[in-house]
């Protein structure tokens, strides 16, 4: 069993079809717990959300898994429908990956949400185009305060 007891976002370029992490992100995070005396070696675990598309591990996760270079690494997938996909890949001695069960829990916490929507803001860019706010548009009530879920759906001009 893993018990997951803290998150982190990465900035990132996102639209209704990809996410893309900057490398040079997560080099200066893993840099930045270093500093901090924190063990790196506890980043285990990779994640995000495929908004309403199912939850399942696509090509590019699998990418992504493939350039960590550690002894394992939890992938989660989620989605607006509650839906999740975990896995866990092992590196060592040799490369296999399963899935695997995901019990979820998350204690009510009104400043834990504020502060997760202000850091959702803050670093995640949202790639413009009409199909892409009428999507996101969808998602505003996941990610966005409310004041500024009627700003998210408008179509640019």
């Amino acid at each position: 069993d893993f018990l997951i007891v803290d998150v982190f976002i990465l900035p990132q370029k996102v639209s209704s079809a990809s996410a893309n992490t900057d490398d040079a992100a997560l080099h200066k995070f893993i840099y930045e717990l270093l500093v901090r005396g924190l063990d790196t070696a506890n980043v285990k675990l990779q994640w995000h959300s495929h908004g309403n598309m199912a939850a399942f591990c696509s090509g590019q996760d699998h990418e992504t898994i493939s350039a960590y270079r550690c002894d394992f690494m939890i992938s989660l997938v989620l989605n607006k429908q509650n839906e999740s996909f975990c896995r866990i890949d092992l590196f060592r001695p040799f490369r296999m990956g399963f899935e695997v069960e995901l019990e979820v829990f998350v204690p009510a916490d009104p400043e834990l949400d504020e502060n997760c929507a202000s850091e959702v803001e803050e670093k995640i860019e949202i790639i413009s185009g009409s199909a892409l706010s009428k999507y996101f548009g969808e998602l505003a009530d996941v990610i966005l305060p409310k004041e500024d879920q009627e700003k998210a759906t408008d179509e640019p001009s």
